[in-house]
């Protein structure tokens, strides 16, 4: 197979460097998205430990009954808000899961096409 000019090779250099750029950033964005699923999933975590102790102290203390049975349903209405943004995530995520996938591939078969070829052994 024939060497690579000067030209060739700075050309696969500047686009092995493009591809890392946009697989960093892609990745970057997966992360980002990851960690917004991650706080939506921790507070409704703590929404429904704070129903459970509300609940709790309802049944230790009924006086406290109209106030905490409007706190629980606020905090009903809350965890659905938050879901319905936590269900929204999924399909970005998949998407960026995509994109990322390509965006890796990509730069791997740059990075491949960058390498000297071995000579199979006869």
């Amino acid at each position: 197979m024939a060497q690579m000019s000067k030209l060739q090779v700075a050309r696969l250099t500047k686009l092995t460097r493009l591809t890392r750029m946009q697989s960093e950033a892609e990745l970057a964005a997966l992360a980002r998205l990851n960690a917004q699923a991650r706080a939506l999933d921790l507070r409704i975590a703590s929404l429904q430990a704070e129903e459970r102790s509300s609940r709790a102290t309802l049944a230790l203390d009924p006086t406290f009954g109209q106030n905490t049975l409007a706190y629980l349903r606020y905090l009903s209405l809350e965890e659905t808000r938050l879901r319905a943004a936590r269900d929204e995530l999924n399909p970005a995520i998949a998407k960026q899961h995509d994109a990322t996938a390509r965006a890796v591939g990509r730069h791997d078969v740059v990075t491949k096409l960058g390498r000297p070829k071995r000579e199979m052994p006869r």
